[in-house]
């Protein structure tokens, strides 16, 4: 055998052995690609690249995993559980099966997901927060979503829902409607209250759809 597939063997038995020992969560695995090939370890990062913002996620569901320097896919069940979905060597790749996770699991109702814009490209979270920016309530502004409603003297929306009894349950005070939308639809179906209850609707791209006469 050639050095690259010795090496490649090397490597494999040696992830058998910490799976074996129960050591995942105490020591480096190599990682491996969706097809199953062995990914190279990391080159050292220099020193910027080490810096902290390099490391900083611009995705929803995504965070650095310093022991295995890699991006950390992560979501919250209907449960409100958080499940790992994997470990992945770029931000995109791991924000896209974060994505696929919540629509595979009818998610996108409760839980953001990463935008794309017309190219299929993924918009960072900070974008799409800065196109969001002026949005804490006025005194006359309406919201658009049902459960909302605007405090202007706290600046925030507030999210509230009428339980199976119809007494109003106050959820939380968010910095936009999306959030607070969102934050009622999980709610109501945490409560099993789909039936007797109006959710905010969300498109084929999991954006919310503004309730009808709102604009």
């Amino acid at each position: 055998k050639t050095p690259l597939l010795l090496a490649q063997d090397a490597a494999h038995a040696y992830n058998a052995v910490i799976r074996k020992l129960g050591l995942e969560s105490s020591r480096k695995l190599n990682l491996a690609d969706s097809a199953g090939r062995l990914v190279p370890k990391p080159e050292k990062p220099s020193a910027q690249d080490s810096s902290t913002s390099s490391k900083k996620s611009k995705y929803y569901g995504i965070s650095y995993h310093r022991h295995n320097r890699s991006f950390q896919a992560q979501y919250r069940n209907a449960s409100g559980q958080k499940k790992t979905i994997g470990y992945y060597p770029t931000q995109e790749e791991a924000a896209r099966a974060y994505n696929a996770k919540i629509k595979e699991h009818g998610l996108e109702s409760m839980r953001v997901i990463n935008e794309v814009d017309a190219a299929g490209r993924l918009v960072e979270k900070g974008a799409r927060r800065g196109a969001r920016l002026g949005s804490s309530p006025t005194v006359h502004e309406k919201s658009k979503y049902y459960g909302v409603y605007g405090n202007p003297s706290k600046t925030k929306w507030q999210a509230r829902f009428a339980d199976a009894g119809g007494r109003q349950k106050h959820i939380g005070y968010f910095h936009n409607q999306e959030d607070a939308a969102r934050a009622v639809n999980a709610s109501i179906k945490k409560h099993g209250l789909e039936s007797i209850r109006k959710t905010n609707k969300v498109d084929a791209m999991g954006r919310l759809v503004a309730k009808p006469g709102s604009h």
